[in-house]
């Protein structure tokens, strides 16, 4: 398995296309594993929803497709688009930092998964 690195500004320059097909690659999976999280947060539109989360994703500087898939995970899991807001911000504050890399912000934001199952 190779593993893409791309730096924060070429991330900024990825095609519509690139990413476009990046989410046709993860839709399917996303779709079958987090179906009832995915129709809440995304309606009828879940490529779109996905596209936006994905962007997010970037802007955020996670950096590699295995990441931006869990970030995606995370966004669906977690209800990024209404709900859950502590997590969310909790979420959000960790990939904010420019200090942490694209795995390890990954691997910080998956635990908060716990948490909300706890009802935190």
């Amino acid at each position: 398995m190779v593993v893409l690195r791309v730096r924060r500004e070429q991330l900024a320059r990825l095609s519509d296309e690139q990413v476009a097909d990046f989410v046709g690659e993860i839709a399917p999976y996303i779709c079958e594993v987090f179906a009832a999280e995915v129709e809440r947060v995304a309606g009828g539109a879940p490529e779109a929803w996905m596209r936006r989360a994905v962007e997010r994703g970037i802007s955020f500087g996670v950096v590699s497709r295995r990441d931006l898939r869990r970030y995606v995970e995370c966004a669906a899991y977690f209800g990024w688009r209404s709900g859950a807001p502590a997590v969310q911000s909790t979420a959000h504050a960790i990939l904010a930092r420019d200090d942490l890399d694209g795995p390890t912000k990954a691997d910080r934001i998956e635990p908060l998964e716990a948490s909300l199952a706890e009802g935190g």
